[in-house]
């Protein structure tokens, strides 16, 4: 019975190429995580045209996007125009943009547009451009755009989708606001009541 057990894995390492059949055991795992990251990083760009277009999808984008710029990309505001009742822009008329400055030129910045299935629109600018030029405390951003749409109706019935926003106050609390009235902590979803 060991016999027969021991053969197939001999004719496996017999086909095996010289290369692989050298590789330390840990190098095979390392090739497989590189292959699942290009993967996933082509499904993130590919997958814009087909995904949801929420706040937090484009994002993933905008980050990758802007890293690609520089290293040093901070983003520093979030807005969306003509947003519908599922968190994403309108077809033909909504979009997000993603500004970001560069930490060590402070004069540079980066805003990137999406539209609903088209590619991203990157515009390089001066920080002097941007609606808002300090860097969020993005950590604190746990409130995707589908749900604040929900949690602002829940909350204070009617809200204008014109335009969203995602600041931060004084204290460093991200905000959704919405045709620039702070309506909810961007994190829990709560109502925003700012800090006495």
């Amino acid at each position: 019975m060991k016999k027969l057990l021991f053969l197939p894995l001999l004719m496996l390492a017999a086909c095996q190429s010289p290369q692989v059949a050298q590789m330390p055991n840990a190098m095979p795992a390392q090739i497989q995580t590189r292959a699942n990251t290009q993967v996933r990083q082509a499904a993130a760009t590919q997958g814009l045209e087909t995904m949801p277009l929420t706040s937090k999808v484009a994002d993933d984008e905008a980050k990758r996007l802007a890293e690609a710029w520089s290293p040093n990309a901070v983003l520093t505001h979030v807005m969306g125009r003509m947003i519908t009742a599922s968190g994403q822009p309108h077809a033909t008329q909504g979009s997000w943009t993603f500004s970001f400055i560069d930490k060590t030129s402070p004069d540079k910045a980066l805003q990137i547009v999406f539209k609903l299935r088209m590619k991203p629109e990157v515009r390089a600018l001066t920080r002097s451009q941007l609606p808002q030029s300090e860097p969020l405390e993005i950590r604190a951003w746990g409130l995707d755009s589908d749900r604040a749409v929900l949690k602002a109706k829940q909350f204070f019935g009617t809200v204008s989708l014109r335009q969203m926003e995602l600041t931060q106050d004084v204290n460093g609390t991200l905000v959704w606001s919405f045709e620039g009235k702070p309506l909810l902590d961007a994190m829990h979803g709560r109502p925003y009541e700012p800090l006495r």
